[in-house]
C-alpha cells in the first residue's frame, strides 16, 4: 500500500488538511500559527498543540514548527528514500518509505481525506439508488483492509444488487485494487482479527484467532504471531504483546470481559507454543489491575510456566 500511493495524491491530501487547519482560529494572532511540541517525550502526547500566539516557542523546552515547515519535512522524507540491493544503491521514486514514522499517518490521510472523502460526498449518508429506495452505507478501514456494509430491502433482489453496486463504487488509485474476500455462504465474515455477522437486522462482532483450532488440537500455531522463545526479547516487549493483544480483543465485542475470557486462553497458549518460558512471572510483573484481569485468570487454562 505504501509504495502504491502516488505522491501527487499524498501531497494533495496533506495540502487539503493543512488548508482546513489554516481556516481555524488559533489564539489571538490568527495569522501566525505554530505547532508546538515539548522536547520531553513524556509531555508530548498531552501538551503538543497548535497555537496562534505571537509568542515564540521557547527553544529550551519546545520545538516550534509552521505548517509550511511540516510540509517541507514530509516532502524531504519522501524524496530521500534509498536502499541497497547487493552493491547497487537504488532510490525510491514513488509512494511512501516503509518504516518511516509519518508513513502510516500519510497513507491513512491519503485514503481517507482523498479517495474516501470523495466517495462519501458522492454517496452521502443515504441516497436513492433506483429500485429498493434509500440505502445506507457504513464502512471502516485499517490501513489496506476495508469492511463495508450496505442496507437493502430484504427479499428485493434489485435492491440487493443496488447495494452491492454502491459498495463497489469505492475506488482508490489505479495502482490499488480492492479485492473482495468475503464469502456469501458464510454466516460470519472475517475482518482482520475479528468476525462480523448480520442477523435479523443486528450487527454482531467477535474476536477470531487463526490458531484456535491448531492450539486446541496439538498445541501448535499454523500462523505464528510471536518471536521464538529462543530469541532475545526484553520482558517488557513480551508483556506489551500480551496486554496489547488483550486490549484489542476487548474491542471486538460489546462484552469486553467475556471477549477476553473466551480468547484469552489461546492468547497465553500462543507464546507457550513459541517456546516462551516464565509466562506467569512475566504477567505478575505488571500492575495489580492487569494481574487481576483476564490474562491471569486464563493462565491456568492450558498454559504453563
Amino acid at each position: 500500500m505504501f509504495t502504491a500511493l502516488p505522491r501527487t495524491e499524498i501531497l494533495r491530501a496533506v495540502d487539503g488538511l493543512l488548508a482546513l487547519a489554516a481556516e481555524q482560529t488559533w489564539g489571538r494572532n490568527a495569522r501566525k500559527r505554530w505547532i508546538v511540541v515539548p522536547k520531553r517525550r513524556d509531555e508530548q502526547k498531552e501538551f503538543t498543540c497548535v497555537t496562534g500566539s505571537a509568542a515564540v516557542a521557547d527553544g529550551q523546552i519546545h520545538y516550534g514548527f509552521t505548517f509550511q515547515q511540516i510540509r517541507e519535512v514530509l516532502v524531504w522524507d519522501m524524496d530521500n528514500v534509498y536502499f541497497k540491493v547487493g552493491d547497487t544503491i537504488l532510490k525510491q521514486v514513488n509512494g511512501l518509505p516503509m518504516g518511516s514514522p509519518p508513513s502510516p499517518v500519510l497513507a491513512n490521510l491519503t485514503c481517507g481525506f482523498g479517495y474516501e472523502k470523495d466517495y462519501i460526498a458522492e454517496v452521502g449518508t443515504s441516497g436513492t439508488v433506483g429500485t429498493g429506495g434509500k440505502q445506507k452505507v457504513w464502512g471502516i478501514r485499517s490501513m489496506d483492509d476495508v469492511v463495508m456494509v450496505a442496507s437493502y430491502k430484504l427479499g428485493d433482489q434489485q435492491s440487493e444488487r443496488n447495494a452491492v453496486r454502491r459498495i463497489e463504487q469505492l475506488k482508490y488509485h489505479d495502482s490499488m485494487e480492492l479485492e473482495r474476500t468475503d464469502d456469501d455462504t458464510a454466516e460470519w465474515q472475517r475482518y482482520l482479527e475479528g468476525e462480523v455477522s448480520i442477523q435479523r437486522e443486528r450487527l454482531d462482532v467477535r474476536y477470531f484467532n487463526a490458531n484456535s483450532v491448531s492450539l486446541q488440537g496439538n498445541g501448535t500455531c499454523v500462523k505464528p504471531k510471536v518471536q521464538s522463545g529462543a530469541s532475545y526479547i526484553p520482558t517488557v516487549i513480551r508483556r506489551s504483546y500480551v496486554y496489547g493483544t488483550l486490549k484489542r480483543i476487548a474491542g471486538y465485542g460489546l462484552n469486553a470481559a467475556q471477549m477476553q475470557l473466551t480468547a484469552g486462553r489461546h492468547l497465553i497458549m500462543e507464546p507457550k507454543a513459541a517456546g516462551w518460558i516464565r509466562i506467569k512471572q512475566m504477567i505478575w510483573g505488571a500492575g495489580h489491575t492487569m494481574r487481576a484481569g483476564a490474562v491471569y485468570r486464563n493462565y491456568g487454562a492450558g498454559a504453563s510456566h
